[in-house]
């Protein structure tokens, strides 16, 4: 994922806090920062390279992998935010693959509405809880979710739904 203040960001963000209010108990979510800048060196030879990324490659960081990560029932849910004319790299197709052959999900996702229609329909209660919030139901379109999970609702929206979290 690009940086902080790019389109994707702000998907990433709110998807999150969608993530994070609507997913059943049973589920954790968590992003991998795999993205970013490295810093390089040039070698006498000319030769070009990173020593954070070597160590990072070292240390297991593959290239390609999702940026969420959902466990559910021990079965691995991978989304990759993408704006609307984002495109998956070599990598990322690769780790789709990867991620498929051993029997976890993967879904490229654009936006809240992506991750509510394609989890609804993987973990059955993650629809159930999204209905149990008042907060996230009164609303007349999936659009005004949006913008209350960011930040353009009143507080006592989100104090009544993180209320709801527990339940």
């Amino acid at each position: 994922m690009a940086g902080k203040k790019s389109p994707e960001h702000k998907i990433q963000v709110a998807i999150c806090e969608l993530l994070h209010y609507c997913l059943p108990q049973d589920a954790t979510f968590w992003a991998v920062p795999n993205g970013g800048s490295r810093s390089q060196f040039t070698t006498k030879n000319g030769r070009t390279f990173s020593l954070e990324g070597k160590r990072l490659k070292d240390e297991g960081v593959k290239p390609g992998v999702s940026d969420l990560m959902i466990l559910w029932q021990g079965r691995l849910i991978c989304l990759e935010v993408k704006t609307e004319k984002g495109r998956q790299s070599k990598a990322q197709k690769e780790w789709e693959a990867e991620v498929t052959a051993s029997g976890g999900l993967y879904r490229v996702v654009r936006s809240t509405d992506d991750v509510r229609a394609f989890l609804s329909m993987v973990i059955p209660t993650f629809k159930a809880r999204l209905g149990c919030h008042k907060q996230l139901t009164q609303f007349d379109t999936e659009n005004d979710i949006d913008a209350w999970l960011k930040g353009e609702a009143s507080n006592e929206a989100k104090a009544g739904c993180s209320k709801n979290k527990a339940a």
